[in-house]
């Protein structure tokens, strides 16, 4: 497996640092470039910006318990750790982001039922679908070999 580790029953999602880094660092030189043409303010705004969004990237979680059969999933910063049983998984999506015929944003989104109805959550975000297909396609064969248990 190339994007999920195994520790006992439970499969984890590897960190997806690709993205993390060119956000943060495009945050990064631009408040450096604020700082050169003296704008200080921007400048240390834009590094605070640059440190939660590290942060943000840090904390995204996704647990798959093959035991219990749940999936533990923890997203952003202030956003807390949503516990969905296998059985009420409704579907993977892909969003896709172009702007003028360039990708730049490609997500894996996981579609659940609650009691009020569906929500979705995010499991991983890059740059190509063919990088989430390949995520997907991992964590299906996970469920699938969790589910014939």
């Amino acid at each position: 497996m190339k994007h999920f580790k195994q520790r006992g029953e439970t499969y984890f999602l590897k960190p997806q640092y690709k993205l993390a880094i060119i956000v943060v660092l495009g945050f990064l030189s631009f408040a450096y470039m604020s700082y050169l043409v003296e704008f200080p303010l921007i400048a240390l705004l834009l590094l605070v910006i640059a440190t939660l969004a590290f942060w943000a990237f840090t904390t995204n979680k996704v647990y798959l318990n093959v035991k219990h059969k749940f999936i533990d999933v923890k997203v952003g910063l202030i956003h807390p750790t949503i516990r969905i049983p296998l059985d009420m998984i409704i579907q993977f999506e892909f969003h896709i982001l172009s702007q003028n015929l360039i990708r730049t944003n490609a997500q894996l989104v996981l579609r659940y039922r609650i009691s009020e109805g569906e929500k979705t959550v995010l499991i991983a975000q890059g740059f190509t679908k063919a990088a989430m297909e390949k995520i997907l396609n991992e964590l299906e064969k996970i469920i699938a070999d969790t589910k014939t248990k």
